[in-house]
């Protein structure tokens, strides 16, 4: 009269999930993560993947300890990893977040809530503002308190903020995704250049475009930093020279002499001395002797 019994195995099993609100708890199911159950001795016992629903399970586990390691997704990042229900287990109060939850097997336990939650992490993009002091092209010196919008690639305004007096800027916490750094002038100064300095890939790294934007695409986690932007104070100049029968008489004694009854033809040269463009639509030449200057018989490069 002969009796077996046996000790009955159990299961461990759990969720993992993504954070998308960034408040450290899960909101969406993950499927496709790798999940290992692995021994006291850290040799693997079983493997398994996460659901659609973003559960995994371990069944038919014999009674011991084990540690239940997740495989974070490509682009993610642990933001915990927990047993939920306490339920004795040494390992049930350990927060240390490296995507392993430890779990004690009783006989004929069903050891659930083992949960993990990932997040896609945010990043930053940064930059500076400076002044070219001696046109050269580059910065010289920081511009304080510029405006920097970030914007998206919806064309919203995510953010904004000034530089400091450092001439930096930073926006921060921000999702991964393409974005425009869009920077406004101070009043008096004109765009020199805006560019992302450190090539990181970014399809618009090699935009010379001078337009007061920046294009950046924010990888996961990433710092995005360099994107600069160099302005000019304006200096609107130009120089009038009048000739009169083509010689540049500027003092009496250079005047050509004219017999009477001959033509006498004024010319005048317009140059662009300064460093804001115009058009001879913008410029008004007056003589006080002849008054408004009109017949352009002549235009060049400055």
């Amino acid at each position: 009269n002969d009796f077996v019994d046996e000790i009955p195995n159990g299961s461990i099993s759990g969720t993992v999930t993504e954070d998308t609100d960034n408040n450290g708890t899960g909101d969406t199911p993950l499927a496709d993560v790798e999940v290992v159950l692995r021994d006291d001795q850290g040799n693997n016992v079983a493997t398994t993947t996460t659901g659609s629903d973003g559960t995994y399970s371990f069944n038919d586990v014999e009674p011991g300890d084990y540690e239940v390691v997740q495989t974070n997704l490509p682009g993610y990042q642990d933001v915990s990893d927990q047993d939920n229900s306490n339920d004795g287990d040494p390992t049930d109060n350990d927060t240390t977040v490296d995507n392993i939850v430890g779990v004690t097997l009783e006989p004929g336990e069903d050891d659930t809530d083992n949960d993990f939650v990932d997040e896609i992490p945010n990043g930053s993009i940064s930059g500076t503002v400076t002044e070219d002091t001696d046109n050269n092209g580059t910065g010289d010196t920081p511009l304080a308190d510029v405006e920097v919008v970030l914007r998206d690639d919806q064309g919203n305004n995510v953010a904004t903020t000034t530089t400091g007096s450092d001439g930096t800027y930073s926006f921060n916490d921000v999702e991964p995704g393409d974005y425009e750094v869009v920077q406004t002038n101070l009043p008096g100064y004109q765009d020199v250049s805006d560019q992302d300095n450190s090539n990181d890939g970014d399809p618009t790294d090699n935009d010379t475009t001078v337009d007061n934007i920046v294009g950046v695409t924010l990888e996961p986690g990433e710092d995005d930093t360099d994107n600069d932007f160099v302005d000019e104070l304006t200096d609107a100049s130009i120089d009038i020279e009048k000739s009169t029968n083509g010689v540049d008489a500027d003092a009496p004694e250079d005047a050509p002499e004219i017999p009477a009854g001959d033509t006498v033809t004024w010319t005048y040269k317009v140059t662009n001395t300064g460093n804001v463009s115009f058009t001879e639509n913008e410029i008004q030449v007056t003589d006080d002797q002849e008054g408004t200057i009109t017949n352009i018989i002549d235009q060049g490069n400055g």
